[in-house]
């Protein structure tokens, strides 16, 4: 039986590639890293993407990483994230990461949060009475968010609209509900990573697994949207994440 092994799972309509910034870093602490592609999220499409189809793979996957390692970690991203918190519930895991977990989803804030955020930006420029330094955090906060929505848009052209369509997102509403339906409470170390301006999870998601996670740990990201590890200010994030994973 080999050592310890991290299950990564990523979100919906995007793939594996959500983790390619930390899998480096995982790599040298991990005897494997499994990190592969949800059913139906090789094709164009997403065809094959089914809540049974991903439950199916999750089970059988976990179930087979069981019988070959004495530790198993697992992360997770956005709808990922919620598939981690199932597995946390219902299988013998050590760690849990979550990332922007979509337990709970649609986050109607967040055009407020933006427009707080370019208000400060605004200010920043033309109040004299501001700190250099302060002005220039702000700023600097402001050209990571600039550089974020940019990717975003890469994304979204690439991954989210070719797949967007009603079956898509029924089934990824159902693949939440399934998650949130089959929780219960765990007591797995436990680190919430959740970004300032996500345009997608709410800070209600975090909240609602506070009622599961009973050693839960939740980090705020400044200046961070939706994609955690795609977006500029990444290497806060993954520092953290291997901070964690390491202790």
């Amino acid at each position: 039986m080999k050592n310890n092994v991290i299950v990564l799972f990523h979100g919906f309509s995007t793939d594996k590639h959500d983790f390619d910034p930390i899998i480096p870093y995982l790599e040298k602490q991990y005897d494997d890293v499994i990190c592969e592609n949800l059913p139906g999220h090789d094709v164009k499409g997403l065809k094959g993407f089914t809540c049974e189809a991903t439950m199916k793979y999750v089970d059988d996957l976990m179930h087979k990483l069981e019988n070959e390692y004495e530790q198993i970690d697992v992360m997770g991203f956005s709808m990922g994230g919620a598939i981690a918190t199932y597995v946390a519930s219902n299988f013998k895991v050590n760690k849990v990461v979550l990332l922007a977990p979509a337990n709970v989803y649609l986050n109607a804030l967040y055009p407020f949060v933006r427009a707080k955020k370019f208000a400060q930006y605004v200010s920043a420029i033309l109040d004299k009475k501001i700190k250099k330094k302060e002005d220039l955090a702000i700023l600097d906060g402001r050209e990571e968010i600039t550089v974020d929505d940019k990717e975003v848009a890469v994304v979204m052209k690439q991954y989210i609209l070719p797949n967007y369509n009603i079956r898509t997102i029924n089934q990824f509403v159902k693949v939440v509900r399934f998650c949130n339906e089959h929780l219960q409470e765990f007591d797995n170390p436990t680190l919430v990573i959740m970004g300032e301006v996500d345009q997608l999870v709410p800070k209600r998601s975090d909240e609602f697994l506070s009622k599961y996670c009973k050693q839960k740990v939740t980090i705020t990201f400044k200046n961070i949207s939706h994609m955690m590890l795609r977006s500029k200010g990444n290497k806060r994030i993954i520092d953290q994440v291997m901070k964690f994973l390491n202790h």
